[in-house]
């Protein structure tokens, strides 16, 4: 296949991937609005069915700007260079499975209010 036909349905994929985890979410959760961000969030073509299958549904959708969808990269980047030169370190025997530790949040500089926290426990 043509490499523009073969991006195109890589891309579907994914973004029916994406839509699906939400549904099945929708099913769990009474939600009345959905924020799509981070730097998936770019994407056009995402932006757009997610729109229409939230507008299905009833749901507001809140999307930033694309200008302000980015990727996390740079504050994780900053968050383990403060760590780094306090001192923390892995072992090598380090998983790569996300999780935010308590020494982390420790260099946080920013985080959301008591009242947030509190309800997403």
């Amino acid at each position: 296949p043509e490499l523009p036909d073969f991006l195109a349905s890589f891309q579907k994929i994914i973004i029916d991937h994406i839509i699906s985890n939400i549904e099945k979410a929708l099913k769990d959760y009474k939600v009345k609005s959905l924020i799509l961000s981070g730097g998936v969030a770019r994407n056009g073509e995402l932006r757009r069915r997610v729109s229409e299958k939230m507008n299905e549904r009833g749901i507001k959708v809140y999307i930033p700007s694309p200008r302000h969808c980015t990727d996390n990269g740079s504050m994780v980047a900053s968050l383990a260079y403060k760590l780094y030169m306090n001192g923390k370190r892995d072992g090598w025997d380090t998983d790569a499975y996300a999780r935010f530790s308590e020494e982390g949040r420790n260099f946080i500089t920013i985080l959301p209010s008591e009242k947030i926290r509190k309800r997403y426990k």
